[in-house]
């Protein structure tokens, strides 16, 4: 209540809308359960807002609609068919990206940190599609979810193009899919490499090497 009540106090009277439809709305949220006890107070003073000034502000109807949106028997109704259909792949799809947008913040972040860190969550349909279905999202999971390129036991050199430390270096892929992708580009799936002659493996992007025969 607090929240809605302090939001939306500061209306105007002048700027109060009379609508029919708006009483009986009320009374069908107050009505229908499995909402917070904070929202059906914020509701109650809704109503004697009305009753009182025969009419609500435009914020006030703004906030209605919200709460509708959260809270009518239709909302909840079809949060629960998506819950049901929040399936292990698209819990794991959700994983994939959540662990790009934490990689690249800001967005999704708050989101992105629930899925990774509370196992029961489920996100709504519209913030896995966000999620999810945006084009970076699919390059990241079309990566993650691509056979590697170099199984491992592959042996592999670096690309002129890669980062000094493995440019032009033989190496034994050890690991595939080693660490979540966090890039959205091409042959961003990351590998775990020992190069030749050394004791320390080696993290790199599948774009950073390629196939060579071996020669030691």
């Amino acid at each position: 209540m607090g929240y809605y009540r302090n939001y939306y106090r500061h209306s105007p009277p002048a700027e109060r809308l009379t609508d029919e439809t708006i009483s009986p709305r009320l009374k069908t949220l107050l009505e229908g359960g499995n909402i917070p006890e904070n929202t059906i107070a914020f509701l109650q003073s809704l109503v004697e807002a009305n009753e009182k000034y025969s009419g609500l502000t435009s914020r006030q109807v703004e906030a209605l609609n919200n709460i509708e949106q959260r809270f009518s028997n239709e909302a909840i109704a079809q949060r629960n068919a998506w819950a049901g259909e929040y399936t292990e792949e698209r819990r794991a799809t959700a994983k994939i990206c959540a662990e790009y947008y934490l990689a690249n913040p800001p967005y999704y972040r708050d989101l992105a940190q629930k899925i990774l860190e509370e196992p029961e969550f489920v996100p709504t349909e519209r913030q896995w599609r966000a999620l999810c279905e945006n084009k970076y999202a699919k390059k990241v999971i079309a990566a993650t979810e691509a056979d590697p390129k170099y199984p491992v036991g592959t042996w592999v050199r670096g690309r002129a193009n890669a980062h000094r430390t493995m440019r032009d270096m033989m190496m034994v892929v050890i690991e595939s899919d080693a660490q979540p992708v966090t890039s959205a580009a091409r042959g961003t799936k990351i590998y775990r490499v020992l190069p030749v002659g050394s004791p320390k493996t080696l993290l790199c992007e599948e774009r950073d090497i390629k196939k060579a025969k071996k020669t030691v």
